[in-house]
């Protein structure tokens, strides 16, 4: 989140990152505020922009989360906008994850924990057309997670511990994760050694009649 005379604040909605993040923060230009995307801890039209990367499929209350964004943007300023930065539909990191990982992790629960990133995507745009950031552009980004080890087991082994650590880096059976994405990874390799697809969009949303 970028103030307007120049300090960015940050909320961490992901409990595994929060301690780096204000450690990291404390040498930078950053503060590091402690809250949650559906509570964050500033009044209303605070900033001129608000970014957020990589963080709905984080949130326990998606539509109060992308509202809260909204809420501390002030629309009058010269280049008030929310950027969301989340996985594109295709993205292949996120597909392997779901396919190695998503019936691992919701044994037991009454929910999925399949992450949707287009649903993220269009839930974002309704909600922000919805509090007056209906001007809304997407622009795809083409990235990619580089695994460079010659010996296709120690790639695989190094894939699984990196990708299954991006979404459940504190679930209890995140070993077990590791163990099912082995055979997914061999066989993604054999098409495209070496890396992942990581494709993201890019959602500007301003607001509405700001052109």
């Amino acid at each position: 989140m970028a103030k307007r005379v120049g300090k960015a604040y940050a909320v961490e909605p992901n409990s595994d990152r929060v301690d780096l993040l204000i450690h990291n923060g404390e040498t930078s230009n950053v503060y590091v505020a402690k809250g949650t995307a559906e509570a964050l801890p500033f009044p209303d039209k605070k900033f001129d922009a608000v970014v957020a990367m990589w963080i709905l499929h984080y949130v326990d209350d998606l539509e109060k989360s992308l509202r809260e964004m909204v809420r501390v943007v002030d629309p009058t300023a010269p280049n008030a906008c929310v950027v969301i930065v989340q996985g594109a539909p295709d993205n292949e990191v996120v597909n392997l994850i779901n396919k190695a990982c998503a019936s691992i992790a919701e044994s037991g629960l009454h929910t999925s924990a399949i992450d949707h990133q287009g649903f993220l995507l269009a839930t974002a745009s309704k909600v922000f057309s919805a509090h007056g950031f209906g001007d809304i552009t997407l622009k795809p980004v083409a990235a990619y997670c580089n695994f460079p080890e010659e010996d296709i087991s120690k790639r695989c082994v190094q894939a699984a511990d990196v990708l299954a650590g991006l979404w459940y880096l504190s679930h209890p059976k995140l070993d077990e994760m590791k163990a099912a994405f082995i055979p997914i990874l061999e066989q993604h390799f054999t098409d495209r050694a070496f890396e992942v697809g990581d494709q993201a969009v890019i959602l500007i949303a301003r607001p509405t009649g700001s052109n």
